[in-house]
């Protein structure tokens, strides 16, 4: 199969849980590629010649390692017009190639040919295409079956499911559809409706861009970020009246962190590991701090993974202004004490008298034989 003419992406490996907590184990990106160009050696990524450039990769990564300076997906926004709340249809490059792959049973929707897989369109996407879930967005998967790629529609219905689940969470219908799944068995038989195209922005002239180093930093992080598609997201969230008082989370990519109080002897591991940042440990001599952002949490689970007094849990459901907040939440504030056997500071209201390097009967690590 040829590769789909958009931008090839970079990788930034320091985004990789993997390479945050060792033993983490994640391997999405993986799982995920349809074309099996995505490999994990010693836990770092690897992309051979096969890759195809269908954005699969790039959803399936919850902390966004894979970077792109233009994404395609960004032009697609533009061609829908309003009104938002019409019907619209969309197909990858392959189903226009092939005519009765794309034949409708959707007479009156709107039609777009989308640059690249539909595997590459994020439930954020999804939910700006619908105008927030006011329309009906359907995902002409026929093509699929005979797709070289065809696994990439199981990130398809993943993505679909996850904006249903948002819409749900907020009282509202679903809006995001698969042609393939979804049509009622006496849908009126398959019209021809010209399709829009898509053009994604030229592959040679970001490349040029990026040697030429004029893409204004757009792929720097900090050590603390929300990824791109949550930034897309929760002005989306934001917009839905009435909010419930809570949002279950279950399958949406967004934890809502919990620390026990007498568990946690102030550590920081938790933070140390959190590949974006939302969990945030502060300390002085005296008295320490646990903060937690929700939006810029991914799931991960790193820090529960981690936690050595497994004081890390996860709540099942999150208040929407929580998610929403710029500003950290508090998870714990209390002073601190000097370990009895070594000198790292611990948690003074927690349950544990030693540290927890001590508490193994290990030698402190700063003495000598």
């Amino acid at each position: 199969m040829r590769p789909f003419l958009v931008e090839r992406f970079s990788l930034r490996a320091d985004r990789c849980l993997n390479d945050w907590y060792r033993n983490a184990n994640c391997s999405r990106c993986a799982d995920s590629c349809p074309a099996a160009a995505i490999t994990l050696y010693e836990s770092h990524v690897r992309v051979s010649d096969a890759c195809v450039n269908c954005g699969v990769c790039l959803r399936a990564c919850p902390t966004e390692l894979f970077v792109e300076i233009s994404p395609p997906e960004a032009h697609i926004l533009p061609h829908i017009t309003h009104p938002h709340h019409d019907v619209w249809e969309l197909a990858c490059p392959l189903a226009q190639e092939k005519k009765k792959a794309f034949s409708s049973q959707l007479p009156q929707a709107n039609r777009l040919i989308t640059p690249r897989c539909l595997g590459a369109l994020s439930s954020s996407h999804l939910l700006q295409i619908s105008d927030q879930g006011a329309g009906q967005v359907w995902l002409n998967d026929a093509a699929c079956a005979a797709c070289p790629i065809s696994h990439a529609q199981q990130q398809i219905v993943s993505c679909v499911t996850e904006a249903n689940g948002w819409l749900a969470a907020f009282g509202r219908p679903p809006a995001i559809f698969l042609t393939g799944r979804d049509m009622p068995d006496d849908a009126p038989p398959p019209q021809m409706k010209p399709a829009v195209r898509v053009e994604a922005p030229h592959p040679r002239r970001a490349f040029f861009r990026k040697v030429l180093g004029l893409d204004g930093g757009e792929t720097a992080v900090t050590a603390s970020y929300t990824p791109y598609d949550r930034q897309r997201l929760l002005p989306i969230l934001a917009s839905f009246k009435p909010a419930p008082a809570k949002i279950p989370l279950q399958g949406l990519g967004v934890a809502n962190v919990q620390v026990d109080e007498q568990l946690c002897s102030a550590c920081g591991l938790c933070a140390r590991s959190c590949p974006t940042g939302a969990l945030r440990f502060l300390a002085d001599e005296e008295v320490f701090g646990l903060l937690f952002t929700a939006a810029s949490c991914v799931d991960c689970g790193i820090c529960a993974l981690i936690c050595p007094e497994t004081a890390v849990t996860f709540a099942d459901t999150i208040a929407p202004d929580e998610l929403a907040a710029t500003t950290p939440k508090r998870l714990l504030l209390g002073p601190l004490k000097k370990c009895p056997d070594c000198p790292a500071l611990i948690a003074e209201n927690s349950v544990h008298e030693q540290c927890f390097v001590c508490r193994q009967g290990k030698r402190p690590l700063f003495l000598t034989a």
